[in-house]
């Protein structure tokens, strides 16, 4: 995937797609399973690994992925918040990786939208 879009200029990259299955652990069939993993965890990935050297050359460019609150404090659908964490970490390491690199003009950060319980 690199390769192919090695070509574009993305000076702000934002991870936003989600699925969530709403089904008990033990009723989630394989290939929804497998859909949310894609969707959700994958696809970040993939497209942080397409666009992110371009950015290193350029030594500039943005990085927002919206996760959830669901990776912090777990969710009914576990893979939703098992694929939310995944991408929180996901960016954590890509910045830690790629900041550096692109001097100051490079940031990455998540958004965690949600509903969290007020103590």
């Amino acid at each position: 995937m690199r390769e192919r879009y090695a070509w574009y200029h993305v000076d702000i990259l934002v991870n936003n797609a989600g699925i969530l299955l709403a089904l008990p652990y033990d009723h989630s069939p394989a290939d929804r399973v497998d859909d949310i993993l894609a969707v959700n965890l994958r696809a970040p990935v993939a497209l942080l690994q397409a666009f992110a050297p371009g950015m290193v050359q350029r030594h500039a460019g943005r990085i927002i992925t919206v996760a959830s609150l669901a990776g912090q404090i777990g969710h009914p659908d576990i893979w939703y918040g098992i694929t939310k964490a995944g991408v929180m970490n996901t960016t954590k390491s890509f910045a830690k990786l790629l900041v550096s690199r692109v001097n100051t003009g490079g940031k990455a950060a998540y958004l965690l939208p949600g509903t969290a319980p007020i103590s």
